[in-house]
């Protein structure tokens, strides 16, 4: 039996803080700033609310500059809590969207993997164990319910066994 993981992303899953407004590059800000949004959730930061695939593909390719000001707030607690129990995942599938759509996840999943893998257990400061992490994409449009019930299906019938574990991080839904 194996403990699965599956994570889905979704435009609040990589938020940066507000300190970038007096800290990273002007002409990086002025490129990004458009495309943020008050996180009406937490003050102190930022959701990319529009071009999502643009700016975080922009993140990702400029990550060291990001790195201070990346937060990953859905993930980050439903991990440390699994951590703490000593649970660990032999495989981790990240749920992204690749439409060739503006409000594309893609980018997410690759900093949200990157993250994992770099992850150091509040514990004992090791690395943590995400190794093995797999992306399952969406490429149809994520709101038609009766398609997405069909690839699911057919997707995590190759992947998953009957006697797995399975974990959800689904995160909330925002309206």
């Amino acid at each position: 039996m194996s403990k699965i993981l599956i994570i889905n992303t979704g435009n609040r899953d990589v938020k940066l803080l507000k300190t970038i407004d007096s800290a990273l590059d002007p002409e990086i800000l002025a490129e990004i700033k458009p495309s943020l949004k008050a996180d009406d959730i937490d003050n102190e930061m930022y959701i990319i609310d529009k071009q999502t695939r643009t700016i975080s593909k922009l993140i990702l390719d400029k990550k060291a500059e990001f790195a201070d000001f990346l937060q990953f707030p859905i993930l980050m607690p439903f991990l440390e809590y699994f951590e703490s129990l000593e649970i660990k995942f032999d495989t981790v599938y990240i749920v992204t969207t690749d439409q060739n759509h503006p409000g594309d996840t893609v980018h997410f999943a690759k900093l949200i993997e990157e993250e994992m893998k770099n992850r150091k257990l509040q514990s004992t400061k090791e690395v943590a164990p995400y190794e093995s992490i797999k992306k399952i994409t969406v490429t149809k449009n994520p709101t038609n319910k009766e398609k997405m019930l069909d690839f699911f299906e057919a997707e995590l019938k190759k992947k998953i066994k009957p006697e797995d574990e399975i974990f959800l991080e689904i995160g909330r839904a925002h309206v």
